[in-house]
């Protein structure tokens, strides 16, 4: 067998690892638990499985879909993750070297986990897309972006990164933020406890016209054509969000939170969790990818909204006692959109 076939088998196999990774970040992140320890086992009788019965895809058919200590059925989930996981990936393999190719898989593994997790739970962790901001935007600092053209120095590269972080994180929070302070008349907001004190008064009371007047400031440098000194502005804001939110407020301090009830939360257009996805989509790909992804994420809701909507009515007008609200997931429609823009940009259909 010629070496390059031994490399893409390879390479398939370690994708299916990958896949059967984003099953224990699945399972165990809702139920805040270490992904690390302990070992895999069964959630039924807490049996540690041998390493022959941790085989990606294969071990799922040889067990027959049971646990071999108490019979316990396993979800059909761990190998379709597993699959889907590789098949996201096979699209890259003529084209990248063993280190892009690495980093394709930490961003498609990071992608299914948050996609299954708010499929599964309606939630988007926090946790793991900043874990993946920082995973991507390391990785394009020292080699280089992989989706998107950028200057070579190390300079410039990290100012490209952080002014995508910042362009995203700003315009995604100020629309959220005026939205809801304008059109819903509250504050509808998830804020950890420790920035919550770490925050001004003043910046606290005059929020709005903060973002308002950020605004307006690129505006007058637009129009005026100062084009790089945007890139620096975002940059900063970008650098502030990373440091402050992602490192200090989540890693680094209280993880306590302060939130809302589920009838003020069900006003908000996007989450915090939406919203620190769409970071993480906007280091990897760049911000305009990043908003093509947003785009087409809602037409993808949008269509499946119409379909739940048409089913709702078919059920109604078998039983007029049927009743049912269609809830969309937003965390699966980006990580579709995701995916697909990684393919048409660098694999091969």
């Amino acid at each position: 067998m010629p070496l390059i076939d031994l490399y893409k088998v390879f390479a398939i196999i370690t994708a299916l690892a990958f896949g059967s990774f984003a099953n224990v970040l699945i399972h165990r992140i809702p139920l805040n638990q270490s992904i690390f320890r302990p070992g895999s086992h069964c959630p039924a009788c807490n049996y540690f499985l041998k390493w022959y019965e941790k085989i990606p895809l294969l071990s799922f058919f040889f067990l027959r879909g049971k646990c071999s200590n108490c019979g316990s059925k396993i979800s059909s989930r761990y190998p379709l993750i597993e699959l889907i996981t590789a098949l996201c990936f096979l699209p890259f393999l003529t084209n990248s070297s063993p280190k892009e190719n690495l980093f394709v898989l930490v961003i498609i593994t990071i992608t299914i986990s948050l996609a299954s997790i708010d499929y599964q739970k309606k939630i988007l962790p926090l946790g793991l897309s900043f874990a993946g901001i920082i995973f991507v935007s390391a990785f394009t600092i020292l080699h280089g972006p992989y989706f998107y053209l950028a200057p070579q120095s190390m300079l410039s590269k990290s100012v490209i990164v952080l002014k995508n972080l910042g362009l995203i994180m700003f315009l995604l929070d100020s629309a959220v933020h005026l939205c809801n302070q304008f059109f819903f008349k509250e504050r509808a907001e998830v804020i950890s406890s420790s920035a919550l004190h770490l925050r001004s008064k003043f910046l606290d009371k005059n929020i709005s016209w903060v973002y308002i007047g950020i605004l307006a400031l690129i505006l007058i440098l637009y129009l005026k054509q100062k084009f790089l000194f945007l890139d620096y502005l975002f940059a900063a804001l970008g650098l502030s969000y990373l440091v402050n939110e992602v490192i200090f407020d989540y890693f680094l301090a209280n993880k306590a939170e302060q939130k809302l009830d589920d009838a003020e939360a069900k006003k908000t257009i996007l989450g915090g969790g939406d919203i620190a996805m769409m970071g993480f989509i906007s280091v990897s790909l760049g911000y305009i990818n990043a908003l093509f992804v947003l785009l087409a994420a809602f037409y993808i809701c949008f269509f499946f909204l119409v379909i739940a909507k048409v089913k709702n009515l078919w059920s109604k007008s078998k039983s007029q006692s049927s009743k049912s609200n269609a809830e969309i997931s937003f965390g699966p429609a980006l990580a579709l959109a995701m995916i697909a823009d990684m393919i048409l940009i660098r694999g091969v259909m």
